[in-house]
C-alpha cells in the first residue's frame, strides 16, 4: 500500500513538473524537453528560437511531416511562420528519416523563430503539430505555455 502512495506521489509530481499538455482528441508525445523551459512555462525573447526535443510513436508511416504552430493570442488563433529549414520535420528526426516506422520511438528537434513583431505576452498557448501532408491527419500535437519578452 506504501509503495502506490508512493508512485501517485511521483506521478503527481511529474504531472506538475510537465510545461507541455497533449491536445486532445489527438496522439501526444511520449516526451518534450527544452533547456528554455520549467514547469511554470517556456521563455523567449523576440526575435530567437525557442528549442525543444519532443519523442513520439507514430501508428503509420508517414512521408512527409509537416510542422504547424499557433499561438493563441486574446482567444485568436494565429499561425505562425515556421522557418523553411524546419516545414518537412522528417529532416529533424534524430537518427531517423521518413517515412517513419510505426510503432517506433522518434525523436524531433524542433525550433520555432518567434517574430520581432510578435508582441510581449505573459503565459501563451503555443499549439506545436505534426501533420502528415499526404493524408492531413495529425501524427502528433501538444501545447506549451511561453512568456514572450
Amino acid at each position: 500500500m506504501k509503495f502506490l502512495a508512493v508512485v501517485a506521489i511521483l506521478l503527481a509530481v511529474n504531472s506538475a513538473s510537465a510545461f507541455w499538455t497533449a491536445c486532445p482528441g489527438i496522439a501526444a508525445p511520449t516526451r518534450v524537453a527544452s533547456g528554455q523551459c520549467t514547469a511554470a512555462g517556456c521563455t523567449v525573447t523576440r526575435g530567437s528560437s525557442l528549442v525543444a526535443e519532443c519523442d513520439f510513436v507514430p501508428t503509420a508511416a508517414h512521408g512527409f511531416l509537416e510542422t504547424r504552430m499557433t499561438a493563441t493570442v486574446l482567444g485568436t488563433q494565429i499561425s505562425l511562420p515556421i522557418d523553411d529549414i524546419f516545414i518537412n520535420a522528417c529532416d529533424h528526426l534524430r537518427g531517423r528519416s521518413c517515412p517513419t516506422t510505426a510503432g517506433q520511438t522518434h525523436t524531433w528537434d524542433w525550433s520555432l523563430t518567434v517574430p520581432t513583431t510578435f508582441p510581449q505576452l505573459s503565459n501563451v498557448p503555443f499549439r506545436v503539430e505534426l501533420v502528415d501532408r499526404n493524408t492531413g491527419a495529425n501524427v502528433v500535437c501538444f501545447t506549451v505555455q511561453a512568456t514572450i519578452n
